[in-house]
């Protein structure tokens, strides 16, 4: 079953959780142009939950990232969900697994103006017997650019395309801010639009995330989320909880 063959809470639970394709920076859906350095790694998890017309979804994701060589990162990740209705739950068990390469072909973390470009494959690990495999090989490719604004504020745009096997191709459009407020603490807000290449009215989706990041220390960042729907097909309200360590 595709990613978009399931019901909409779950769906939005998976983007919260980064999976399958979106391996962004937490809690952000939205890719951004950073990069691991070379010989790096960061590890990052989360837990996710979203209801609406009487269904509720938990998930919960695990991703790690090494930074290959200058200006391109490696990405692998995987997640856990739970879907149920009045009725019961009835999908439970692990996602396709999904590879991800990200190169930034422009800019620098100093720049003002910087873009990356990810290309991603999902891979048919997940629970088939749940529903929770694509039972084949999906594709995703994004574009992603950021701006440097005053004051350290950030902007993030990002177009994408996702290539599924067994539902309809999807495209995707998203920008995200972020502000911060003190030296530990960031705000973070986005805008995320999805959309079958079909042109299915039924598949489209418009949401809205408010989150904030908090570094610990220069290894470790917690994050949170809190998403809403901005249409009748997508859930009421999903949130998440994060962590990233980089090491």
């Amino acid at each position: 079953m595709g990613k978009y063959g399931r019901g909409m809470v779950l769906c939005a639970v998976l983007v919260l959780l980064a999976a399958p394709f979106a391996l962004a920076g937490r809690p952000l859906e939205t890719e951004d142009t950073g990069i691991v350095e070379p010989g790096a790694w960061e590890v990052e998890g989360g837990l996710g939950y979203g209801s609406g017309n009487g269904e509720k979804a938990w998930g919960s994701e695990v991703a790690i990232a090494y930074g290959l060589v200058e200006n391109v990162d490696l990405h692998l990740g995987q997640s856990y969900v739970i879907d149920c209705e009045d009725d019961g739950c009835h999908y439970q068990g692990f996602e396709d697994i999904t590879l991800m390469a990200k190169w930034r072909f422009a800019g620098d973390d100093e720049s003002d103006v910087a873009a990356a470009l990810t290309i991603a494959g999902s891979f048919p690990t997940g629970n088939r017997s749940e529903g929770l495999s694509s039972e084949e090989i999906d594709g995703s490719s994004v574009v992603a650019v950021s701006f440097a604004l005053p004051q350290d504020m950030a902007l993030y745009l990002n177009g994408g395309y996702d290539a599924l096997q067994n539902a309809d191709d999807v495209y995707f459009l998203s920008a995200a801010v972020e502000v911060p407020v003190i030296d530990s603490v960031a705000l973070v807000a986005e805008i995320a639009y999805n959309h079958s290449a079909d042109g299915n009215r039924d598949d489209k989706s418009t949401r809205a995330l408010a989150g904030a990041t908090f570094e610990v220390n220069e290894n470790l960042v917690l994050d949170c989320g809190i998403t809403v729907g901005l249409d009748n097909r997508t859930p009421d309200i999903a949130a998440t909880v994060g962590a990233t360590y980089a090491f």
